[in-house]
């Protein structure tokens, strides 16, 4: 029968928090909740994601939160600085290893791929559109402007009308997050 906490000295079951971070505190003053992210922890996370790994998974694979490892780079600039790091040595390494595979024509498409992606606006034959805020506003406003002229003020009183049930409609549906 397995009782329900392994206790700390079981190599194979889960370490208490107290016992999985070190006391650096000679004269045992540092008082609160010991922090999640030891050095090891630490260590840990940023060779995962060194290998290819997102905060998330990496965060996950150690077994915390992603949500305190971004509150853990908040607060520690080094360790932020060593997430950034790896992040980036990781972005370099892809990039240099689909351009040597773009290096070879049976792989053509590596060097498509990346051009695409880069340049989306020279090498996409139909490239997405973007807007800016200001254009998406400059839009909405004409296109409201040329209805409001289009309409009698009784058909524009059914649409304010019908327009502010819609708003009440998404202030009562569940917000996404």
């Amino acid at each position: 029968m397995n009782a329900p906490h392994a206790p700390a000295t079981d190599p194979t079951g889960p370490l208490p928090v107290a016992a999985a971070v070190p006391d650096t505190d000679p004269q045992n003053t540092r008082t609160g909740r010991p922090p999640v992210l030891d050095a090891n922890l630490r260590k840990r996370l940023v060779a995962l994601i060194n290998a290819g790994c997102s905060r998330r998974a990496a965060a996950r694979r150690i077994g915390c939160s992603p949500a305190t490892v971004t509150q853990t780079i908040a607060r520690d600039r080094q360790f932020a600085d060593e997430v950034a790091q790896a992040e980036s040595n990781l972005e370099v390494q892809l990039l240099q290893s689909l351009r040597n595979a773009a290096q070879d024509p049976r792989y053509w498409r590596a060097a498509g791929w990346l051009l695409e992606r880069k340049y989306p606006i020279d090498y996409i034959p139909n490239p997405p559109r973007h807007y800016s805020a200001v254009q998406v506003v400059e839009l909405f406003t004409a296109t409201l402007e040329t209805i409001r002229r289009e309409i009698t003020p009784e058909q524009r009183r059914a649409v304010i009308e019908r327009l502010g049930d819609l708003l009440c409609q998404l202030e009562e549906s569940p917000r996404r997050k």
